[in-house]
């Protein structure tokens, strides 16, 4: 189970500056820290841990039994040989310089004061196994599959659980209610006999191979999650030395753990410091990232992330975050540095100041743009710890030079016609409109070029939306000029209540069909003229493909069913 406390702390900073330049303001760290963490129960209570490992327990017998599972490829008892990689990688599209920290380890306490295999405080009574957390941005993370789990070493799946909720923020009660603690997770026995459980993953995202089939070191086993009792997304990975399940390892090899006090004897192949200080992600935004909502309101969390910045209009944000963050004892524990387009120094300040050990942190400074006011490509530069450093670029531009007298949206029964004036255009290249559901996230609708260059009169504009969404929409326009300097409008609201005509496009057709304006649709059925079911497919979303090239030459009914609708069209096959 994954500690995260959010705790603001209060700290000191020094700034430097150069040329009279103001520092920047700044806003708050949060983070979690073993000095401030409340009690925890474990993963899974007894009642629950007797059931899984009785499960385990029963398809390893019947393994061997079919010969899948070989007695001889055994080790002797107490002979442990297996080595482990790491059980998580990265997704591809997931580029920030770190994506994970460690919140616990393996309590060698032994039912007194926690301690884990260094002998410090990173974990908390009986807990049995390392918590991988993925901050920042975990429920994104998870949304967005970035963060993947694979097989630490070589192994046959011996049990999984994949239908569970992957949703939890907060921990369990005891007396619990079993469905609380029931976790997605994936179990692999070794050629050494070992046993890794790798828990808490994402509903339905577990590797499609089945219990008796084999996975090699870093072969996908699932999605990062939270299900089960945990209060984010994270993995746990646990080890038991036979699948008896009598004697857990701990992998980490320190003064603490009784069984490997050396460092050459981790289980790891590589094992990390125990204070292992990274960035986690840096860049520019547009306001303060939105991050751990859904544990609050169910909202998806907002990384606010941009590159360019309109000077008079925009703020510049700095988010920072950092994992393994030690107390600052006066020293500096980072330093920002800011230089302008021709790559002077602007200005540098330092963080010296962590009040206790965090496991992660998150700060963030800003400046508005008309105080940077200078147009270009500027750098913001971070040093943590002396020695890690990660620089971003950001864009500063002036206002795109035009007017908007009026910018209006106007719903009918199956449209959105939106229509807007301007004034005084000057080197104007086209526009971009954009729609949200709601008021936040935009996409790009449509486009429309500007009716010329030079033009400096008053200029009307049109643009039909012909697939709105039903209900509240929100849209705005996306202003560009030749330079590449571009600015927003207001966002106007709307309510779309009409009714869209569902399209079926090309009609005839040969191989594929589209069909437009679905959504609240989902079946799609295509029969003969006698009636005759040809075709079944389930649909989602406003549009869908359909493959009807096993039809022959004809003509055809596609149905459309969902939600209380009953569409039928005509279709021609050629």
């Amino acid at each position: 189970m994954n500690r995260i406390l959010l705790t603001m702390c209060s700290f000191f900073f020094v700034m430097i500056s150069f040329a009279q330049v103001a520092p920047p303001k700044m806003g708050e760290v949060y983070g979690f820290s073993p000095d401030l963490d409340p009690p925890h129960n474990d993963e899974l209570p007894p009642a629950v841990r007797q059931m899984m490992v009785k499960e385990v327990q029963q398809n390893i017998a019947e393994l061997k039994r079919k010969g899948i599972i070989q007695e001889s490829i055994l080790r002797q008892p107490g002979e442990v040989t297996v080595k482990f990689g790491f059980p998580l990688r990265r997704a591809a599209g997931l580029t920030d310089p770190g994506f994970y920290g460690i919140s616990n380890f393996v309590d060698h306490g032994g039912g007194g004061t926690p301690k884990d295999y260094t002998g410090g405080n990173r974990t908390y009574k009986d807990h049995l196994g390392t918590d991988f957390f993925t901050v920042p941005f975990w429920w994104k993370k998870k949304d967005e599959n970035l963060v993947e789990i694979v097989a630490a070493a070589d192994g046959i799946i011996v049990a999984k659980a994949w239908s569970r909720p992957d949703t939890s923020c907060a921990v369990c009660s005891v007396p619990y209610p079993d469905p609380c603690y029931n976790w997605n997770a994936v179990y692999v026995e070794h050629a050494d006999g070992t046993v890794a459980f790798y828990g808490h993953m994402k509903q339905n995202s577990l590797t499609s191979k089945n219990v008796g089939e084999s996975v090699v070191k870093g072969e996908f086993l699932g999605i990062v999650g939270s299900s089960g009792n945990s209060s984010g997304p994270h993995l746990h990975f646990e080890v038991w030395e036979d699948d008896t399940f009598a004697k857990l390892l701990d992998p980490w090899a320190g003064p603490g753990n009784p069984d490997y006090k050396d460092p050459s004897e981790s289980l790891w192949e590589s094992q990390e410091p125990y204070v292992n200080p990274q960035i986690l992600k840096f860049y520019t935004a547009d306001t303060i990232p939105e991050y751990s909502k859904q544990c609050y309101d169910g909202a998806p969390e907002v990384t606010n992330e941009k590159q360019s910045f309109v000077i008079g209009q925009d703020t510049v944000y700095f988010p920072l975050f950092l994992r393994d963050l030690q107390k600052a004892n006066g020293r500096i524990a980072f330093t920002f540095s800011l230089f302008r387009p021709d790559g002077t120094l602007f200005s540098t300040w330092h963080h010296n100041g962590w009040a206790y050990n965090y496991n992660w942190a998150f700060v963030y400074y800003y400046y508005t743009s008309s105080f940077l006011a200078i147009p270009g490509e500027w750098t913001i530069r971070v040093v943590y710890e002396g020695s890690r450093i990660e620089e971003v670029k950001f864009n500063l531009y002036n206002p795109v030079p035009l007017d908007l007298v009026s910018f209006e949206a106007q719903p009918s029964r199956e449209n959105v016609l939106l229509s807007w004036r301007t004034e005084n255009e000057k080197n104007t290249d086209h526009f971009e409109i954009e729609r949200s559901g709601d008021g936040s996230s935009f996409i790009t609708v449509g486009t429309v070029s500007a009716k010329g260059d030079g033009a400096t009169g008053r200029n009307d504009y049109s643009f039909t939306d012909e697939a709105p969404h039903t209900g509240i929409q929100f849209y705005r326009l996306k202003m560009w000029d030749k330079d590449g300097m571009r600015k927003y409008s207001n966002v106007v609201k709307v309510s779309f209540d009409g009714v869209l005509a569902v399209k079926i496009f090309p009609n005839p057709a040969n191989n594929f069909v589209e069909l437009k304006n679905i959504s609240g649709f989902n079946k799609a059925v295509i029969s003969n003229m006698s009636g005759q079911v040809l075709l079944r497919r389930a649909i989602y979303g406003n549009e869908a493909r359909l493959d009807i090239s096993t039809l022959s030459q004809g003509l055809y009914i596609v149905r459309l069913t969902g939600e209380g609708k009953d569409v039928k069209v005509k279709l021609i096959k050629n």
